[in-house]
Formats: C-alpha cells, sequence, structure tokens
C-alpha cells in the first residue's frame, strides 16, 4: 500500500503557474517567428522528371517558419499506391539550393527525362500524342478499344 503525502495547494498553484508560463512564453515565440517569416516566393523551384512509369519530383521552398526544405517525392504508376515522399532541412537558401541542383544532375544521370507540364506528375512525355476521342467521322468499329 502507497500512502501520499497531502498536496499542497500552494505547490499545486506552483505547478500550475510554471505550466502556464511555459505554454505562454512558447506560443509567444511561435508568434514572433511568424510575424518575423518573410516568404520569399519568387526564389522558390519545383523539377519534375519521369522514366519510363517511375516519376521523380524535386521542390525547393519554405516551411512554416521560413526555413528552407527540399521535398523529394518519387514512385510508380504501376504499382498501388501514392509513392513516397522526403523532405530534408537546411539552415539557408544557399546549401538548399546546392543540394537541390545536386539533386537534379543525379535524376539526369539516372535516365530521367524532365517534365514540364500542368499536372502535378505526368506520366505521358511531352512529345506525345493523346488519341482524339471517337465522332461521328472516325467510328469505332465493333472490335476496337477505345480510351475514352
Amino acid at each position: 500500500m502507497i500512502i501520499c503525502p497531502p498536496i499542497s495547494t500552494k505547490l499545486v498553484r506552483s505547478v500550475c503557474d510554471f505550466l502556464a508560463f511555459k505554454y505562454y512564453t512558447r506560443r509567444a515565440v511561435y508568434e514572433k517567428m511568424l510575424e518575423q517569416t518573410v516568404y520569399r516566393l519568387d526564389i522558390w523551384q519545383e523539377c519534375k522528371w519521369q522514366r519510363h512509369t517511375r516519376f521523380y519530383a524535386l521542390t525547393l521552398c519554405q516551411n512554416v517558419f521560413g526555413e528552407w526544405v527540399i521535398t523529394k517525392t518519387w514512385g510508380s504508376a504501376a504499382k498501388k499506391g501514392f509513392g513516397k515522399s522526403q523532405d530534408l532541412d537546411f539552415p539557408d537558401y544557399q546549401a538548399a539550393l546546392d543540394n537541390y541542383q545536386k539533386l537534379q544532375q543525379r535524376r539526369e544521370k539516372r535516365g530521367y527525362t524532365k517534365f514540364e507540364g500542368k499536372s502535378r506528375y505526368c506520366l505521358i512525355p511531352a512529345q506525345t500524342t493523346l488519341p482524339q476521342p471517337p465522332t461521328r467521322e472516325n467510328k469505332l468499329s465493333p472490335g476496337q478499344l477505345s480510351l475514352f
């Protein structure tokens, strides 16, 4: 049997005061950090590559606190699931940019082709033309398959 000594109200108040001080101090620090954060949207960068059914994307941007982050995303369209993603944190823009350029060179060495497009991850090469939906002029015969 464990016997606990009586807890004084003075002790409880001091603990509550300490926790409240810690909470409000931390909150004030975060609010100050957010006020001082300057987002440089003009120098954010994004690049996408693909090779067969594989895709790879890099994004150089700032997180909520204004720190520079590279987000790497990769995966395959042939497998279930979206793929994987990893964030790399950097102390300043120059260090992040150097690493971003190294990662770009690595993708090109591995045979990925750069993709320029509006969709997030496209697995259709830029030079490929999509088939047109069937119209009255180019109707499909009963044995043909259509993507539409």
